[in-house]
């Protein structure tokens, strides 16, 4: 069963008083062929090793539906759009943060 709230983009996401953006997706990742709900944050110019850690999301911003993509390629394209309509969106409030 695939949840109501199927694509979320822009969530901050906060480590160690460190706050990032990030690209968020909550759904069943329909291309690759599964449909349990399932949530994936990608770090927006983040280095370093999270494993293990405690971190906390705060979805911000919603970007776009969950798609089906023909392939993990066609999908990738679509990230790389994703990442970079997300860092529009959350400079506001990163900058907020900041003052």
């Amino acid at each position: 069963m695939s949840p109501s709230i199927s694509a979320l983009c822009g969530p901050e996401v906060g480590y160690s008083r460190l706050t990032t953006s990030a690209c968020a997706s909550i759904g069943a990742r329909p291309t690759f062929g599964e449909n349990r709900p399932n949530l994936e944050v990608h770090l927006i110019d983040f280095s370093g090793d999270l494993y293990g850690a405690e971190v906390s999301v705060a979805l911000v911003s919603w970007q776009r539906p969950e798609l089906r993509f023909e392939s993990a390629e066609a999908l990738v394209r679509q990230m790389e759009l994703d990442v970079r309509e997300a860092r529009v969106l959350l400079e506001p409030v990163l900058e907020g943060r900041a003052r």
